[in-house]
């Protein structure tokens, strides 16, 4: 069994392609019958490929018009990009593989087995969607993908390009006859026909005339090819223009980059002279404030000089008065020291004499009251008389013994007379303290005596 392949570029409609809407040459009751191999929203697909290239891309920017928002709808508004492509695969004709037949049933397991490898044969055009239509007069194939190329040194890293992704996959065209979209679809026809192998199905290779076509549908089946050629080569040469704008769009957008940075640079340098000149004036102020806090820094230096040199000679002739004051106060205390001295002596030196005047009085006392105990005893006149001549003895030796201590006495007065303590007389002192004390004493027994 011997069928042909054809493979054509489909017009991208994808509410058409998933039946968002009934076409006049659908069969509605069969449209259950079609068969959805891939279905993904673009715009998710957009973001799984681009956002990361498209956030590098911003990065390197330095004007925010020059970033892109959203990639996807930059595609979709640039009129030099396609957001997507669509190829459609068929296996036969409506008269040797009709849906709703046996051979159209072989035609569906066909496509089925050669999707399965599809994407692993083209990394570079993401499929999202993929569709066998079995409501129509024959079986086909809707692949819808979005080819895309990395790698790039203008624009994003990862971008969209069908003549990129193809590249990518070693596919490259050498002139207008024979381009990269011919030599993968020939690629693909090949990978179909190893798939109807699989079946028992061999490719049928149409030469330049069928002998069971009429001239007319010959002549159209020519028009048909050379207007599919031309319509290649025309998005062939598209976006070969494409790639030129884009270049060239690339190469304006860099030029106002270099113009925009020079035009910044030199912004920038007229800012740093003039922070310079900013800076040189304010250098200078601080210069002329330093000078003027300097000479004030002089002055008052010169005041503190002057006003040390006045308070040492103050200072010093305060400690020449203090220390004369000092060796004043030290021979005033040496003096007081030497008067406490001499007081100290002439306290010791009355002391004794009373110590010796107690001593005297009471043995003077132990005598008279033996005068009197002997007077009691001796009653007789005679024997009276020579008691009292006896005791008239006795009190002459006790008035000279007084005597004696009375001269003593007066030696320690005329001692005392001649020393100062503080301005005030020593013997005045000791009278107002002991003298008077000893000395009315004195007088007391002196009486007592007589």
């Amino acid at each position: 069994m011997e069928r042909t392949i054809s493979m054509m570029m489909g017009p991208g409609s994808i509410n058409h392609n998933n039946r968002r809407f009934i076409a006049d040459n659908v069969d509605r009751d069969r449209v259950k019958d079609n068969v959805v191999l891939v279905n993904q929203n673009l715009k998710k697909v957009y973001h799984e490929l681009f956002d990361e290239a498209l956030k590098k891309y911003n990065e390197k920017q330095t004007r925010n018009d020059r970033k892109i928002k959203d990639y996807y709808e930059h595609v979709r508004h640039d009129k030099q990009l396609k957001q997507f492509y669509e190829v459609i695969v068929q296996v036969g004709n409506k008269d040797d593989m009709a849906c709703g037949t046996e051979e159209g049933d072989l035609a569906k397991e066909i496509l089925l087995y050669y999707m399965e490898d599809f994407q692993a044969r083209n990394p570079n055009l993401r499929v999202f969607n993929a569709v066998i239509h079995m409501d129509e007069a024959t079986p086909h194939l809707h692949i819808n993908f979005v080819p895309f190329s990395e790698d790039n040194k203008r624009g994003l890293e990862k971008q969209v390009s069908l003549k990129g992704a193809l590249k990518a996959q070693g596919i490259t065209g050498s002139g207008r006859r024979d381009t990269e979209w011919n030599r993968w679809i020939e690629k693909e026809k090949e990978a179909c026909s190893i798939s109807m192998v699989r079946y028992g199905v061999e490719w049928n290779h149409l030469g330049t005339r069928k002998e069971h076509l009429s001239v007319l549908e010959y002549k159209k089946q020519e028009r048909t090819k050379e207007v599919q050629q031309l319509d290649e080569e025309k998005e062939r040469l598209q976006e070969d223009v494409e790639q030129i704008k884009e270049d060239i769009r690339e190469g304006e957008r860099e030029a106002e980059d270099a113009w925009v940075e020079t035009t910044e640079a030199r912004k920038e340098l007229a800012d740093i002279r003039e922070e310079i000149v900013s800076a040189k004036e304010e250098w200078q102020k601080i210069k002329d404030n330093i000078r003027e806090e300097k000479q004030i820094l002089q002055f008052e230096v010169e005041t503190i000089k002057q006003d040390k040199r006045k308070h040492l000679e103050s200072y010093h002739k305060m400690l020449a008065e203090f220390n004369e004051e000092k060796k004043k106060a030290e021979d005033k205390l040496a003096d007081i020291q030497s008067q406490k001295d001499i007081l100290d002596s002439a306290i010791q030196y009355e002391t004794e004499i009373l110590a010796e005047k107690e001593e005297e009085t009471k043995k003077a006392e132990q005598k008279l009251s033996l005068i009197k105990e002997m007077l009691n005893k001796y009653q007789d006149p005679g024997d009276r008389l020579d008691k009292m001549v006896e005791l008239q003895i006795q009190v002459n030796k006790l008035l000279e013994e007084n005597a004696t201590l009375k001269q003593k006495l007066q030696q320690a007065y005329e001692f005392m007379k001649s020393k100062f303590l503080n301005g005030v007389n020593m013997f005045e002192e000791f009278a107002r303290s002991i003298g008077a004390k000893v000395q009315e004493r004195w007088e007391d027994r002196n009486k007592g005596a007589r």
